[in-house]
């Protein structure tokens, strides 16, 4: 992002990835960049921007109480 932080969250073989270490009601900004067997990497993909919903804990209190 610009202006931004930037870090390798981590890297992964899969077609997916969940961050385990995201928060609730902080914005984040995600890019792919692939690397080839022989090291090179690839332009970064489109950035997807997600701010994770802050938890509800009122209903998560009301629910245990029931």
């Amino acid at each position: 992002e610009e202006n931004g932080d930037v870090s390798c969250v981590e890297a992964v073989k899969k077609s997916h990835y969940t961050d385990p270490l995201a928060l609730g009601g902080v914005g984040y900004t995600y890019y792919v960049r692939a690397v080839g067997s022989d090291g090179r990497a690839s332009p970064p993909s489109s950035a997807v921007s997600i701010t994770p919903p802050l938890p509800d804990y009122a209903s998560e209190r009301a629910a245990s109480h029931v």
